[in-house]
């Protein structure tokens, strides 16, 4: 059963990538003039009010992050830290999708196994702090109550600070989220707060903290917190290289019959493109 969640999972993950790298349309094969003189064409209008079409492929910032540590003899032991992170600003609209997965056995045993897709699209206003979002948000966690659980929400975002070196930025929305495989196996009504915090320590050095709180709205008693925080030290400028410090802390006030809190932390070399 576990094996078939696992592919559900993947193709689910596939799917949320492809709607968020996707979201800023591209027009093909536009006529140059209306069959009607005087009236533009629709197409033309969109494109004056957003800019040029960009291509879903271009323009992409990306960093990869591995962590994998181990030992085989008297004590037998594996732990395995990867993800990754896409970003795209094109045409007044911030795309990112990140993923963050974690595996780890004891004697052959295993012990963590959890896996976090989120994929955000924030349209901006020019010169306004404020901005319109949409994110989904797709966890798998084997020891979990559930397979997997998706979330959706759509709000307002509003910066607080953004300069060269520092970025506060919060968000409120409405959404919903679903546990699959569970005992509670429906579509529940949540809102969304939440905060973003990145600091440029220095030439190298940089802090971030993502929150998100997850209440439901007819019962503020049932809630998620998710957190996402980390430090992160350039180690050679040339290659790109880079020593990360995360951890990943998921609350979950019904988390039927497991431990409401999973905290997830590593040590690991991220990789970026730029």
């Amino acid at each position: 059963m576990k094996q078939l969640w696992h592919l559900r999972f993947t193709w689910l993950c596939l799917l949320i990538l492809t709607i968020s790298i996707g979201s800023t349309a591209t027009t093909v094969g536009a006529q140059d003039e209306s069959v009607f003189p005087g009236v533009p064409l629709i197409s033309n209008l969109y494109n004056s009010a957003t800019g040029p079409s960009v291509s879903m492929f271009e323009g992409w910032s990306a960093s990869y992050e591995l962590g994998v540590n181990g030992s085989e003899g008297n004590a037998k032991s594996f732990n395995l830290s990867t993800g990754f992170d896409l970003e795209r600003t094109a045409n007044r609209r911030l795309n990112k999708v990140s993923f963050k997965y974690a595996n780890a056995s004891n004697d052959s045993i295993l012990v963590r196994d959890f896996a976090l897709l989120r994929g955000r699209s924030e349209y901006l206003f020019d010169d306004s702090p404020w901005s319109l979002f949409t994110e989904g948000l797709l966890e798998y966690d084997r020891f979990q109550a559930f397979d997997f659980r998706m979330t959706f929400a759509s709000g307002v975002g509003y910066r607080l600070i953004e300069n060269d070196t520092t970025l506060l930025k919060s968000r409120v929305g409405l959404g919903t989220s679903r546990e699959f495989g569970g005992p509670n196996d429906e579509w529940k009504p949540e809102l969304l707060l939440g905060m973003d915090f990145k600091h440029q320590l220095n030439d190298r050095q940089k802090l971030y903290c993502t929150v998100d709180y997850y209440p439901n709205w007819t019962d503020f008693a049932d809630f998620r917190l998710i957190a996402d925080a980390g430090w992160e030290f350039v180690l050679d400028e040339a290659s790109h290289t880079s020593l990360k410090i995360g951890l990943v802390d998921r609350y979950d006030s019904t988390p039927e019959g497991r431990k409401a809190n999973d905290l997830n932390y590593s040590v690991l070399l991220l990789w970026k493109t730029k």
